[in-house]
């Protein structure tokens, strides 16, 4: 298929910077048909290159290579003249002693038939308008790493009647939205949509970029088939010979479409015949024919405005389909500069898909939909499926004799993990045989109290157990008895006790000769009712069941903020974790397998979302962590096992 372009082009922005230049040209073979058409789009960042000498040595070195031998594959053959590329810049960098590749912006291509091939580097793009949707054809295709190549590989694809392509040698998008741009390239012809981007950005853009575009209008004439008839059509065949008649004489023609008409009578006289059978039908069975000839009138139209209604209800299904599609696209760009507003679009592209999907119509399209929805928001959430980087240390589970781990702790080279009851002993890899904490009561949480060197644990029966070198020891109190909880913390030569019951959090500071008695936190009366977990770092920080997080300093509440919140609920999490010397606060949210991620600010009390860890085919359900400072890595326990998720790979 041979295909008709037209082709604009323009340099956008006021101040050049450097080089910037764009090249076209079209071969043809003289026999109007295959016209190849071959471009190059450049911006090199720097004054010391010989701009105007590189690009036009490049592009004639694209015509020499790809035109050298059109019986070859183009692929090939474009392959072979971006090789020829690579080579000559590699001599133009050691004849200038310079490393010029890093500031290069380009994007080179040939358009043969109906087939593009591209390759690019830096910020130059291409942008693909097909039924007003806007997409990126060269993503992924140059590593920013790899400084001794310019071109490293290659895209191709197909292109359509009504198509649009867009190459800029600079970050277009960062000025004007993929939506923007479907509706300028979608709405009129190429040469006013140009005229309108030039007109829309002059004022905004300083530095200058090298902008080509083309339109694919429509495929060059082609041989009609013949159309083939049946021997059985005689009507066909008489209509079409009385026109050829009367195309060469008037009168004839009228004669033989006489003739025509008569012989379609002769051939429906048993028609006539019928009619005349039905003159001696008798008022019964006349009116019986009439009911079966309107039940087959009502029947028809009704099937018939069921069928339009069809139509009319899919057409508007797929206007839904285009404009969510429009709300993902517009989502891209938006979530560089307004999360919230990204977040919006897709809630709208969501709702228009889910409407589709239960309407019957396009549900494979409404369901491919939802999937760059969730896509969509996994990016913006900057969400990090870690499988592969998870560690399995220790499985635990044939030791335990049905018992769940409910914590993890450091303690010195090891790690301890405990149930209810009893303490494992974790070196590398190895397990030790359990201590036992309590034989008859329950440890519901614990911390390890750095200052002391020692695990202590909160129990259900209201005792403090201190575990230190494998052994258990009650811990004393000056109140006897001691406050329990469900969440513990230390900080410093305190130990804080969440007590959701008494809508409370116990302190108790530790002495030489034990502990003193258990001081309320809160002075005021607090809401703790929903609290599962604490960390204290300075400030107390307590997280709700409801996944929200509240702070607090000195007993009073903190207002802050979280900027860039997470769009996925925390609803379920179990567990907050942070300390002093830790510049993240971690949330643990079991039921969805997640750990989210905040940055603390230096300058105010507020965080900044930074981003999840999802986590799969666990052995058990996560129910604690910590993070190893020295090593730089989550160690995490499930009911049954013991994992490592390292942030140095």
């Amino acid at each position: 298929m041979f295909l008709q372009l037209q082709q604009e082009s323009l340099v956008l922005g006021r101040r050049p910077v450097g080089f910037t230049e764009h090249y076209y040209t079209e071969w043809d073979d003289g026999l109007g048909k295959d016209k190849i058409a071959l471009f190059l789009l450049i911006s090199i960042g720097s004054t010391q290159v010989p701009g105007t000498e590189v690009a036009k040595e490049a592009f004639q070195l694209l015509q020499d290579h790809f035109l050298d031998d059109l019986s070859g594959d183009p692929y090939d053959r474009f392959e072979s003249a971006l090789r020829e590329i690579n080579s000559m810049i590699t001599e133009k960098e050691k004849e200038l002693g310079l490393k010029f590749i890093p500031n290069v912006n380009v994007i080179i291509g040939v358009i043969q038939k109906d087939m593009v091939f591209l390759s690019q580097r830096g910020e130059a793009a291409g942008y693909l308008i097909r039924k007003r949707h806007v997409s990126s054809i060269t993503e992924g295709l140059y590593d920013e790493k790899n400084k001794e190549e310019l071109f490293q590989n290659i895209a191709s694809g197909g292109l359509e009647v009504g198509d649009t392509m867009m190459f800029v040698t600079g970050p277009l998008i960062q000025y004007v939205t993929p939506n923007d741009l479907s509706k300028i390239f979608s709405e009129q012809p190429l040469s006013e949509a140009m005229k309108e981007l030039d007109d829309l950005l002059q004022n905004d853009m300083e530095d200058q970029m090298a902008l080509l575009s083309f339109e694919v209008l429509e495929k060059t004439e082609e041989m009609a088939a013949p159309v083939m008839k049946s021997e059985g059509d005689e009507e066909e065949r008489s209509v079409s010979s009385s026109l050829h008649a009367e195309d060469e004489h008037p009168s004839e023609g009228r004669v033989n479409k006489g003739l025509a008409v008569l012989r379609k009578f002769v051939q429906h006289k048993e028609t006539w015949a019928f009619v005349e059978n039905v003159r001696t039908w008798d008022r019964r069975k006349l009116l019986m024919a009439l009911a079966g000839v309107a039940a087959v009138l009502v029947i028809g139209i009704f099937l018939m405005t069921m069928v339009l209604g069809n139509q009319k209800t899919a057409q508007e299904m797929d206007s839904k389909l285009a404009l969510a599609q429009d709300n993902i696209t517009q989502a891209q760009t938006e979530g560089t500069f307004d999360k919230a507003k990204a977040n919006d679009l897709l809630n709208q592209a969501e709702d228009l898909a889910i409407e589709v999907l239960n309407s019957g119509y396009s549900g494979g399209e409404a369901s491919q939909i939802l999937d760059e929805v969730e896509v969509q928001r996994n990016s913006l959430d900057n969400v990090q499926y870690v499988d592969e980087q998870v560690r399995l240390v220790a499985d635990l589970g044939s030791q335990l004799a049905g018992a769940e781990l409910i914590g993890v702790e450091p303690y010195g080279d090891r790690v301890v993990v405990y149930t209810e009851q009893s303490a494992y002993q974790i070196l590398l890899d190895q397990v030790e045989e359990p201590d036992i904490l309590n034989a008859s009561d329950k440890v519901l949480a614990g911390d390890f109290f750095d200052d002391y060197d020692t695990i202590v644990m909160v129990t259900a029966g209201g005792d403090l157990i201190e575990y230190t070198d494998g052994n258990a020891q009650f811990a004393d109190t000056v109140d006897v008895n001691w406050h329990t909880g469900v969440g513990m913390a230390t900080y410093s030569n305190k130990v804080y006790i969440l007590d959701p019951t008494s809508n409370q959090i116990w302190r108790y500071q530790r002495g030489t000769d034990g502990y003193g008695s258990g001081q309320s936190y809160f002075s005021a009366e607090t809401d703790l009712s929903k609290a599962v977990s604490l960390a204290v770092d300075g400030s107390v920080w307590v997280l709700k069941n409801d996944g929200s997080l509240l702070k607090y300093l000195s007993g009073n509440a903190v207002e802050y903020s979280i900027k860039k919140a997470p769009l996925n609920s925390m609803d379920g999490s179990t567990k907050v974790y942070t300390e002093l010397e830790v510049s993240q606060v971690y949330v643990l949210d079991p039921g969805d397998e997640r750990l989210f991620i905040f940055d603390k600010s230096t300058k105010s009390d507020d965080l900044t979302y930074n981003a999840q860890y999802v986590f799969s085919d666990l052995k058990g359900t996560l129910v604690d962590f910590y993070l190893d400072k020295d090593r730089n890595v989550v160690v995490l326990v499930t009911t049954q096992a013991l994992y490592e998720l390292s942030f140095n790979e």
